[in-house]
């Protein structure tokens, strides 16, 4: 089984980063061989959640270059534009993120390094 979460989505509070990290757990419970994958939300033009994040500060790129150069990194430290949540807020969020997922990396970012192999993979 595989489930994905998705993270720092626009209006997201630190309760409910809690409560996804207990469904998460809950679901782990249940079937301990589940796939579970961390995703941190990248807003994309022309959707409603894009638009959440622009009114919360969001400065989205400007430039072709700059669309292609975002990170999609399920690492807080390496992403620099989630800028929709207050620093306070992101720096709390980010603490409780990391002491539950460590160093933790997407299947994408692992299939890169060879630590990770679709089950899709012919």
């Amino acid at each position: 089984m595989y489930a994905s979460f998705m993270f720092a989505i626009p209006g997201e509070t630190i309760d409910d980063l809690k409560e996804t990290i207990s469904l998460m757990h809950q679901l782990k419970k249940i079937n301990p061989n589940i796939f579970l994958q961390n995703c941190i939300f990248l807003p994309l033009p022309s959707t409603k959640m894009f638009r959440d994040a622009v009114a919360l500060g969001y400065k989205p790129p400007t430039t072709l270059e700059g669309w292609s150069k975002r990170s999609i990194s399920s690492r807080f430290e390496d992403r620099n534009d989630i800028t929709w949540m207050k620093k306070s807020v992101l720096a709390e969020y980010t603490k409780i993120y990391n002491d539950e997922f460590g160093e933790y990396k997407h299947a994408g970012e692992k299939e890169k390094t060879g630590e990770y192999v679709s089950p899709m993979h012919d």
